[in-house]
């Protein structure tokens, strides 16, 4: 999705975790995922793992789809993972 005014620092894992636990303790229960390209992250699974650990379901995935593949479709079909995936291209 357009952000050019978007600070370029990308959250650590750990601090994605925290936020996750937070939103958890708040009583989320969906999310979408954004970015740039969320698929870009080389922990991307490890948050979709943090995100099912808490109870939290992943609703949309928003991506160019560039990196949408069967080893990623296989991911989340052992994770039970169903998120409509949004081209955020369009």
């Amino acid at each position: 999705m357009s952000a050019p005014d978007a600070n370029a620092v990308q959250l650590s894992f750990d601090e994605i975790k925290e936020i996750i636990r937070q939103m958890s303790e708040c009583g989320v229960i969906d999310v979408d995922l954004t970015g740039g390209e969320p698929l870009a992250r080389s922990d991307f699974l490890d948050i979709i793992d943090e995100l099912i650990d808490k109870g939290i379901r992943i609703k949309q995935l928003y991506t160019n789809g560039a990196l949408v593949n069967e080893k990623l479709l296989s991911e989340f079909q052992k994770r039970h993972v169903k998120p409509s995936i949004i081209n955020n291209e369009l």
